[in-house]
């Protein structure tokens, strides 16, 4: 099992074994107070154009492809900071019919397709990233600190990562690609391969983001094609 659910089990136990003790002793449990956790919400199309113009015009080249190997590899790929970090020139690649490739490492290791729109840019930012140079801010030591990204963007106030109040955010960038997945009716096991995700759980924060589907647009896909 994964860590997170190891520890969800572990708090499940803990909490049974109280709840278990106290009614044998003729006691209550005691009430806990919990937070619902609130979702991260995609961006909608008109930011993620706005951010998409923004990172092809900082100033430095150097500042414009740490920008658009960020926004690609998040809303393009749907790579988590921990797995963008280890992302290195010779893992983006150019697949059949021009579509790109993305090899992940780490400890969800696999091969993500990158969305199409997405494509041209990451493949055209990866030509000037030698072969064992990493991919996103390859000057940077401690690969695992997770704030590589966040750092980045918080270095540059007035230039990089906040335009008009707006703040990019890489979880959000994930958020969008895995939305708009699901919105796209991609089986949910193929998003969870590309995702990296181990269950159909993990995908249930983002149900509240979904697009509303019509009485009668539903009603022919429940009763599917005639024989």
């Amino acid at each position: 099992m994964a860590a997170n659910s190891r520890r969800t089990c572990s708090s499940q136990l803990r909490r049974a074994s109280e709840a278990l003790l106290l009614d044998q002793l003729g006691q209550h449990p005691p009430i806990r107070l919990k937070a619902t956790a609130a979702p991260v919400a995609p961006y909608p199309p008109a930011e993620i154009a706005y951010w998409l113009i923004w990172a092809q015009s900082l100033p430095t080249p150097a500042q414009r492809r740490n920008a658009c190997l960020l926004f690609c590899l998040g809303v393009g790929c749907g790579l988590a900071v921990e797995d963008l970090v280890y992302v290195q020139g010779r893992d983006i690649l150019a697949g059949p019919t021009g579509r790109a490739l993305v090899k992940v490492h780490g400890r969800r290791p696999r091969t993500v397709v990158c969305r199409y729109a997405y494509e041209e840019l990451l493949l055209a930012e990866a030509a000037h990233i030698p072969a064992d140079a990493y991919a996103f801010r390859p000057d940077w030591q401690d690969r695992t600190s997770k704030h590589i990204a966040s750092d980045w963007l918080a270095r540059y106030p007035r230039i990089i990562g906040r335009c008009d109040g707006a703040v990019l955010q890489t979880q959000r960038l994930r958020t969008t690609w895995l939305v708009d997945l699901l919105n796209a009716g991609i089986p949910l096991k193929v998003i969870l391969k590309a995702s990296g995700l181990g269950t159909l759980h993990s995908l249930s924060r983002y149900l509240v983001f979904l697009h509303d589907v019509p009485e009668a647009e539903a009603s022919d896909l429940l009763r599917g094609a005639a024989a």
